[in-house]
């Protein structure tokens, strides 16, 4: 493996990803290259000893993180709402 290529990456990306619950499903490209060069079991070893020493920590960026996530959703289904209700001649749209 190259030095600082996309695997490195990929590993050190998967690596925080893996241990807050992020479904391997939503990288399953990444995965496929972390298998081939076979550090995918390094990784879930890696995460394994991250959820158990940091579990607490986790836990804590996740609601932390989940937070401006269901703001910004709720925001987005309530402009779906309200942007079709507020056309201006022309057909223009405001907010």
């Amino acid at each position: 493996m190259k030095e600082g290529g996309n695997e490195s990456q990929w590993y050190v990306g998967s690596s925080i990803s893996n241990p807050t619950g992020e479904d391997i499903d939503n990288w399953p490209n990444e995965y496929k290259q972390l298998h081939q060069f076979r550090l995918d079991k390094g990784l879930e070893r890696l995460s394994g000893e991250i959820k158990k020493v940091e579990g607490d920590t986790v836990i804590e960026m996740l609601i932390l993180r989940d937070g401006p996530f269901n703001s910004t959703n709720y925001c987005a289904e309530m402009l779906e709402v309200v942007v079709p209700k507020t056309n201006l001649k022309g057909g223009r749209e405001y907010l």
